[in-house]
């Protein structure tokens, strides 16, 4: 990750931000700490690419409803049922939907289908991801000294590691065939 992100530079982390990914955003962060990168250039690719990630979500769920549920249509209303809490308090929702790992698209692409006004989904969106970003971009920057050093112990132990997972795997597939 660190060599393509600092072959790539700053493009990767837009790039890889409209895919997805706090990995990417605490890598990037943390090569910013160790001087590859200028922190702010950084933390401003990051916030492009959220916000770009976010509306392609949006979108595909405002625009691309009716494919997305044609084949299960009883999955619409479990999706829309599932997601009624953002009805009852749509503010703190709003704000801290970036923090929901492994559910953003899902979400994104719910607040398209549920029909939120474009107009509102962008200040939601520049509001969420700015708290995001700052949040992220705090603890990853702060935290970036205990990364490197424990990136450092993992290289020179990776082998003890690799060698160890194998026999936990070995030894967890030796207790499932009992």
């Amino acid at each position: 990750m660190e060599s393509f992100l600092s072959t790539y530079g700053l493009a990767a982390v837009f790039i890889g931000m409209l895919i997805e990914g706090e990995i990417l955003f605490i890598s990037a962060v943390v090569l910013a700490k160790m001087g590859h990168f200028n922190l702010s250039s950084v933390l401003f690719a990051i916030y492009l690419g959220a916000v770009g990630h976010d509306w392609i979500f949006y979108l595909l769920g405002r625009t691309q409803e009716a494919y997305l549920f044609q084949k299960k249509p009883v999955l619409k209303q479990q999706v829309i049922q599932f997601f009624s809490p953002i009805e009852r308090n749509p503010l703190l929702f709003f704000l801290f939907y970036r923090f929901m790992i492994g559910f953003r698209m899902i979400i994104l692409s719910v607040f398209g289908i549920k029909g939120i006004s474009i107009q509102k989904f962008l200040g939601v969106s520049l509001l969420a991801n700015f708290l995001w970003v700052a949040t992220y971009g705090f603890l990853g920057y702060f935290f970036a000294d205990v990364i490197i050093e424990n990136l450092e112990w993992l290289d020179t132990h990776k082998y003890f590691l690799i060698v160890g997972a194998f026999f936990v795997i070995l030894l967890l597939q030796l207790r499932k065939r009992k």
